[in-house]
């Protein structure tokens, strides 16, 4: 629901101009709240859906980057293109135009967002991806000599240590205790 109601913001905001001079930093406050509050319900339930929309756990971590890595293009040139949008809406004398382009491409992701559909694994997809999923699990990269080898370097190196700092502090002693 705060997916639809996120693109009626940006349709509205220009138009906020229109409310009495004393109402207008009120006006914009509640405008910030409610993009702040339908950002805060919108993104977790989409990454949700679009993690349930990967037609196999194989290729969650290249929907997952290719997801956040137009994201991230997105908040690095958002600004400058909406900015160039704006200068170009004002030049022409529409000074809302940045803010109603953001609305449509808003208007887009809403309809993508209502769109998607969790992914369909059937049975046989589903028991090749345990299958592989334990094989994964069955191959240590590490053997248990490896382990116990790391173990013992590690205690003779603590002990080690315990004997440097015991001469340390014995040497302190010492030095404390000669005559000056």
């Amino acid at each position: 629901m705060a997916v639809m109601l996120w693109p009626v913001l940006y349709l509205l905001v220009p138009y906020t101009v229109l409310l009495p001079p004393q109402y207008r930093v009120l006006g914009m406050c509640f405008c910030l709240l409610w993009r702040t509050t339908a950002q805060a319900l919108t993104f977790p339930p989409n990454n949700i859906m679009l993690t349930n929309s990967a037609p196999s756990m194989l290729v969650l971590g290249a929907i997952n980057g290719v997801a956040g890595s137009t994201a991230s293009l997105c908040r690095a040139f958002g600004p400058s293109i909406t900015g160039f949008i704006y200068s170009k809406g004002l030049s022409i004398g529409v000074s809302g135009l940045g803010w109603w382009v953001t609305g449509f491409v808003c208007i887009m992701g809403a309809v993508e967002s209502v769109l998607m559909e969790e992914a369909k694994i059937n049975s046989s997809d589903a028991a090749m991806e345990d299958e592989e999923e334990e094989a994964a699990g069955n191959h240590s990269m590490i053997d248990a000599l490896s382990i116990d080898a790391a173990i013992v370097a590690a205690t003779r190196l603590e002990d080690r240590s315990r004997e440097d700092l015991s001469g340390i502090l014995i040497r302190l002693d010492n030095q404390d205790r000669l005559p000056a």
